[in-house]
Order: structure tokens, then sequence, then C-alpha cells
């Protein structure tokens, strides 16, 4: 092809091969880390998206890997092996840890790029099975815990916040693959598009109840639920998600029509299946928390469900409600500790 002048399509100069940047090109033509192999270069006029994949793809390539195990370290740890998800470069932070880094990366390689099995190795490592408990001398020494000398706990992302709570009620569906879906929008956050009646029409049926990744991105109205909860914008790159404490997230997970109709669910399926008071307080805690509250816990759960009976007139399913809005809202539900 020929170079454009300045930029102008009419404004034509001298005729350019296709090649990769001379950057990524090494002058004593070794294959990698910086030069393609010449048979991808052969490919270079008939398929270049082609050749360039192999390129990216090659096992002896010194990124790519790197890049991929440090986003699973990082999804999984909170803090990747380097800070800096999107600048491995000078710009960047530099790994924590190199040789860890190094490992995984030959691990994905060697395993044919298998995200399965270094997921699986990531999570029975003894590193990951660690406590949050706290050391003052390994906080001296690592305040930020960049050396994970013990587990951080992790808020879950909004998307998981969100499917979490669908799960809870037993109506999340997981199909793969598809188009995008519209669930249940709140009036309050339909009213603020210029048409309302037009501006998100409802997904029908089950497949509204799909997982989050599923549902159709309108820059101008969120979900409250996900916009909450730091989900990312969608007009720039995202490498690693904020994660902020704000009243708002309280008020929502608090008043939202999305939260209180999961609790109102949750508490009829739970109704439905379990007859004794004491039988459902074990079944709710076992369904949100996956643990069984303590004798305390028993205690002072039986003690409100008695005073909303009493002082409130509420029949046994609006009191179990208000029980599943209370265990939603506590941070052992979205925090992994």
């Amino acid at each position: 092809g020929k170079i454009h002048i300045r930029g102008n399509v009419h404004a034509e100069g001298k005729s350019v091969p296709l090649a990769f940047p001379a950057v990524m090109v090494r002058s004593d033509k070794a294959a990698l880390p910086n030069l393609p192999p010449e048979t991808f270069e052969n490919d270079l006029t008939e398929n270049r998206r082609l050749s360039f994949a192999k390129w990216v793809a090659d096992p002896s390539h010194p990124l790519t890997a790197r890049v991929m195990v440090n986003r699973l370290w990082q999804y999984l740890f909170g803090t990747g092996i380097v800070a800096s998800a999107n600048d491995f470069g000078v710009l960047g932070e530099g790994p924590s840890n190199q040789q860890l880094l190094d490992y995984l990366a030959v691990e994905f390689v060697e395993s044919g790029w298998d995200i399965k099995k270094l997921v699986k190795l990531m999570l029975t490592s003894s590193t990951y099975r660690l406590s949050n408990t706290w050391h003052e001398k390994s906080f001296e020494v690592d305040p930020l815990n960049r050396l994970n000398w013990r587990h951080s706990a992790r808020r879950l992302t909004a998307e998981e916040i969100r499917d979490t709570f669908m799960d809870f009620t037993g109506k999340l569906k997981l199909e793969l693959g598809g188009g995008p879906v519209r669930p249940p929008m709140p009036e309050a956050a339909l009213a603020t598009s210029s048409k309302p009646h037009l501006a998100w029409p409802l997904t029908e049926g089950d497949a509204a109840n799909r997982r989050a990744v599923y549902i159709h991105v309108k820059r101008s109205l969120q979900m409250p639920i996900l916009s909450a909860h730091d989900s990312p914008e969608r007009d720039m790159s995202c490498a690693s998600r904020f994660v902020t404490t704000v009243p708002t997230q309280a008020l929502t997970m608090f008043n939202s029509e999305f939260v209180n109709s999961i609790a109102e669910q949750l508490a009829d399926k739970i109704s439905k299946e379990t007859e004794p008071t004491e039988s459902q307080i074990e079944k709710v805690y076992d369904v949100v928390l996956k643990r069984l509250p303590t004798a305390e816990e028993k205690r002072e759960v039986t003690t409100l469900l008695n005073d909303l009976a009493i002082n409130y007139q509420l029949d046994k399913t609006e009191s179990m409600q208000r029980l599943c809005l209370i265990l939603l809202n506590l941070n052992e539900t979205i925090y992994l500790d």
C-alpha cells in the first residue's frame, strides 16, 4: 500500500510493503521475542489478521502468556502480579514476583493454553488458601500485600452481585451464547430517558433472567444494581474495577426494586420448601451465606421475627422477606473473604 501524506486519502506517497512494526523487529533476525517467524511473514500479503494472530499466540512470545496469567491472578487475588494490567512497559509497574509470573506463563503455554487448568493451579495453591489473618511484622514489610502474605477480601463485581442474587432464587439462566437481553428496569431509571416507553424494550420470559454479561448496554440508561457497584464505563478499556464504598450502595441494596424482589422470591421459595420457623432460618442462612446460623444469631433472628409479627402485624412470609433483605445486605454476602 501507499502512504497517505498527512492522512489525506487523495495525497498518495511512496509505496510501503506490508511488514510488522519495526519496533517489534530485532536486528539479529531472531524469530521471537520481537520478530515474527518467517512463515508468518509469508502470510502477510494473503491473510494479515491470521498472520498477526499467529505471531501473538506463538508459544515463545514474551508477553502474551504473561499478560493472560496476570489477568487471571488479578481476578482471583484482587491485584495482578503486575499491578498495571494494561501496561507491561517501562511506564507501568514492575512485577511483584518475576519468577512467579514466568513460572505461570510457562505452565500456561505447556498446558496448551488451558485456562481452566491454570485457574485450578491458582485456586489449589497454598497462597490462595491463606486466611486473612493480620500479621503486624508482615504489614510493616509489605503494607499493600503485594507479596500475598494474607488473603485480601474482595467485593464481588457488580455483575457477580446481580447474578448471585438471581441464583439464590433458583431463576438464574446459565445458557451460553445468544443476543443481549433487557431485564426489568425500575420506573425511576426509565423516567430519566427522553422516551421512557421506548428506551428499554423489555425481554419477555425466562430469557430476562440470563447472566448480567448478556444485559444490553445503554450508556444513558444503566441498571441501578450494576451502576451502584462500579460497573465500568463501556467507552474505554477498564484494566481493573474501581471498588468504591458510598452511601448510594446501601440505599440501592435496601430500597431498590430488584433487591426487594429477590428478597420476596427467596422468602416465598423457602416458605414453600420448609415449614418450621427454625428450619426456615437455617435454610435462608444456608442459601445466602452457605453456612448455618450460630446459636446467638438464631436467638436474635427469632426475636426479630417475633417482633415483626407481634408489633408490626406481618405474616410469616412477610417477616421472612425482611430477614432475607437483611442477609442480602451483609458484607459476608457480597465479599469473598
